[in-house]
């Protein structure tokens, strides 16, 4: 098989959080064609989710070593700064990520969870909102900002964008479950029993 074939059944395993099998697939991919920049990002990632860390970032760093442009993986080396508390570090991938790429949503979305995690509520809602701008179907950006109005006391504004995200995405359960959470809160048990009742159907 090609390095291409072997990158695409990595994605496969990797999107069912195979990861131990992704990474023998994107493994396979750089071995065909070490200058293979999109698969040592892809193996990073399934490393990242392994939780092995050094070898995530061994593999960030082939993939920009290869390509030192290659906007993804900048930010992906900055979620891995982020998950490590290495906020600064961070920042600066997302920085040099956002520069390269100013539209990609997955940057603008891990942005705004490194700007919550660092405390900085208001400025993280305003780049979900450019997230979201930049692309109004991704669900991600809606849960995200769900969870900051929640956290900040803006409950309405938090079911709006939580109940945004389930139109795109009904079976998106960490929607419902913060969701039930906040109806919890508000006293709507009705409410919140749906999706509490959602949330079991899915995890059948």
């Amino acid at each position: 098989m090609s390095a291409e074939d072997f990158n695409t059944r990595g994605l496969s395993y990797h999107s069912q959080k195979k990861y131990e099998a992704a990474i023998a697939m994107f493994t396979k991919a750089v071995q065909v064609n070490p200058h293979y920049s999109v698969a040592y990002n892809n193996l990073g990632n399934s490393y990242r989710e392994k939780g092995m860390q050094k070898e995530a970032l061994a593999a960030y760093q082939s993939a920009l070593a290869i390509n030192p442009n290659y906007d993804l993986a900048h930010a992906n080396l900055g979620v891995l700064y982020r998950n490590q508390g290495r906020y600064e570090e961070a920042i600066a991938q997302f920085d040099h990520a956002m520069k390269l790429n100013p539209s990609r949503v997955f940057t603008h979305t891990t942005w705004c969870w490194t700007l919550k995690e660092m405390g900085k509520s208001a400025e993280a809602i305003e780049a979900c909102q450019k997230a979201i701008a930049l692309d109004p179907s991704y669900k991600w950006a809606y849960r995200d900002l769900g969870i900051l109005y929640s956290e900040t006391g803006r409950l309405e504004d938090a079911i709006r964008a939580l109940n945004r995200a389930l139109e795109i995405d009904p079976h998106y359960l960490d929607a419902h479950q913060v969701l039930a959470s906040i109806y919890q809160r508000q006293g709507k048990d009705e409410e919140a029993k749906k999706h509490f009742n959602m949330i079991e159907e899915l995890k059948k």
